[in-house]
């Protein structure tokens, strides 16, 4: 895996330069808010994906959607798996 400190500091620099508007700036939210849900940071990470999704992005649109108190369960066993992936485990 990459260094996703880096890529979230990169994805905070495009936001601050865009000012939040257009196309560099709803795949930086949507890239940042996923780089928070693998972090743990629930509700960082749905905001972003919100504000992506407002903008247009279909995905952050999708993600949204799922990130229901229903899909809690799904989401922890999709963690587990990225953790296991990350660990060489598959």
């Amino acid at each position: 895996m990459g260094n996703t400190e880096l890529a979230f500091q990169d994805l905070n620099n495009a936001i601050n330069l865009s000012d939040g508007k257009g196309l560099v700036a709803r795949q930086a939210y949507c890239q940042r808010g996923l780089i928070q849900l693998l972090n743990n940071k629930q509700t960082e990470g749905i905001e972003d994906m919100e504000i992506s999704a407002k903008m247009g992005n279909e995905f952050a649109k999708a993600l949204v959607v799922q990130m229901n108190p229903y899909a809690a369960l799904c989401n922890q066993m999709l963690r587990d798996m990225i953790d296991k992936c990350r660990k060489g485990d598959q």
